[in-house]
């Protein structure tokens, strides 16, 4: 199956810098993906990503398809590190992580009050990935099968 990432435009000015696609899997739209940056308007340093793959293409490798471009396009813009934070119960995006070396950064409680903490989502965990100049400085795992330079 054949996993790509098409640019789609940002609907409406967004707070942080973004990359903004949706997932193709042969041809049809199967989701979506950010990669945000820090609070500067570079991605030097750093960002964030989320995805979502819709329900009924899950479980067909599409999201470590799409995570893995991804980790190729930050890599090519130079961002130095990417996270990826996770309800602890979505074991599937953990798996994504894991399957790509991501490195598990921890559980963090939410507060209350907190706004991402909704009925019984009272937790985040994370993975991320460093890049040094000559691509992964870390995450061996992914190597250069998974992520390759552009």
């Amino acid at each position: 199956m054949k996993v790509e990432l098409r640019p789609k435009p940002l609907p409406a000015p967004q707070p942080l810098p973004c990359l903004w696609f949706e997932i193709f899997a042969d041809d049809k739209r199967v989701g979506s993906l950010e990669l945000m940056t820090t609070a500067d308007t570079t991605p030097r340093l750093g960002g964030h990503m989320a995805y979502t793959v819709f329900a009924p293409y899950r479980g067909r490798g599409i999201a470590t398809q799409a995570v893995r471009r991804a980790l190729e396009i930050a890599q090519k813009v130079e961002m130095p590190r990417v996270d990826i934070a996770l309800r602890p119960e979505n074991a599937a995006c953990r798996r994504v992580c894991q399957k790509l070396g991501g490195e598990y950064a921890g559980r963090t409680e939410l507060p209350e009050g907190h706004p991402l903490r909704i009925g019984e989502n009272t937790a985040l965990e994370g993975y991320f990935w460093v890049f040094g100049s000559q691509g992964l400085a870390r995450n061996a795992d992914v190597g250069a099968d998974s992520v390759r330079p552009l």
